[in-house]
């Protein structure tokens, strides 16, 4: 084994981290569908600790950073057709879904989106800030240390929530909680680690030691789950938040590690997830909604009609998958 962080093979596809990202997609659907409180339900609070931020950082790892060298016009040509216009179908779905025809309630749902659709509009705010960020910088000599300084500060003001310590005037307090509520922006820094870590992967930048570090961060990364399991009974919020960054940066760098390595097991069904996570992000909730509507939440009959239901949308799917128009509104192709 060589001594880059990651390996030498600059492949476009990586069937590890679609496994991956498919094990992801099947505990953001486990985290919705269980009902109650992340503070009261240990097996939501676990699946919230780390699969969000993981989501983000491979997805940040997997763009072409030659976007970022490109225009604003083609950043938003490709990122319409790619994540916008099928997260549009989507908020109007939902929206019918919900039973939300007033021109007030229509306008909120694109502004302040249905549960799980922020995500769509925070991925696409970390690419604009970020290729603002890259733009301003990436002349200069240490162009990623300031980007990694500007990134913890975000990360971290919206992690701790400080802007709303300061914010004395209504509507900008307003503003900021739909900013908190609709771009999560305490996820940035997952973002631009897996950029960064796309980056020297990319250039083949050798790293000394690198078999020690990663082994380290593993110790970092067990140490961090058994105390983040220890907080569910006994929290502290502070140390939490600090835990939180621990825990995510040690598991996205050992994680893509691995997957680089092929370290991480093949698997037809984890690997289909994984390429459509996409559709199945935006449409998985219907499942939720459609066993809700039927059955008391955490009931036998609700987690079989959710899971029967999720597998039928997958199927349906891998049906359509090679489908042109399908791809152009739902799948982002």
């Amino acid at each position: 084994m060589d001594n880059n962080i990651l390996d030498k093979n600059k492949t476009r596809y990586f069937p590890s981290i679609d496994f991956v990202k498919g094990v992801l997609i099947i505990l953001v659907f486990l985290g919705h569908i269980i009902p109650g409180k992340l503070t009261k339900v240990f097996p939501r609070y676990f699946i919230y600790a780390f699969h969000m931020p993981l989501f983000i950082g491979i997805s940040g790892f997997l763009i072409n950073f030659q976007v970022f060298n490109s225009s604003v016009k083609n950043l938003i040509t490709k990122y319409w057709s790619r994540l916008l216009f099928p997260w549009i179908i989507a908020v109007i779905i939902y929206l019918i879904a919900n039973h939300t025809f007033s021109l007030k309630g229509i306008i909120t749902g694109f502004l302040h989106p249905f549960y799980h659709l922020w995500y769509i509009l925070g991925f696409i705010s970390y690419i604009v800030i970020f290729f603002i960020l890259w733009n301003i910088f990436k002349k200069l000599k240490y162009k990623w240390v300031y980007i990694f300084i500007i990134t913890i500060l975000i990360s971290v003001m919206a992690k701790w929530n400080i802007p709303a310590n300061f914010l004395t005037d209504k509507t900008l307090s307003e503003i900021w909680k739909y900013i908190q509520y609709d771009l999560r922006l305490q996820h940035f820094i997952f973002f631009v680690l897996g950029i960064f870590l796309r980056y020297i992967y990319d250039k083949g930048y050798i790293i000394k030691h690198i078999n020690i570090i990663i082994e380290a961060l593993r110790i970092v990364l067990c140490l961090s789950f058994i105390f983040t399991i220890c907080l569910f009974f006994n929290n502290s919020k502070n140390f939490g938040f600090v835990l939180f960054f621990i825990l995510n940066f040690s598991f996205l760098i050992t994680l893509l590690y691995d997957c680089t390595k092929l370290n991480v097991p093949r698997s037809f069904i984890f690997e289909f997830l994984g390429k459509y996570t996409l559709p199945i992000y935006l449409y998985h909730v219907l499942c939720k909604l459609f066993a809700g509507s039927l059955f008391k939440a955490g009931s036998l009959n609700y987690y079989i009609l959710s899971t029967l239901t999720f597998i039928i949308l997958c199927f349906i799917i891998y049906l359509f998958k090679d489908n042109k128009w399908m791809g152009k509104i739902f799948y982002g192709k």
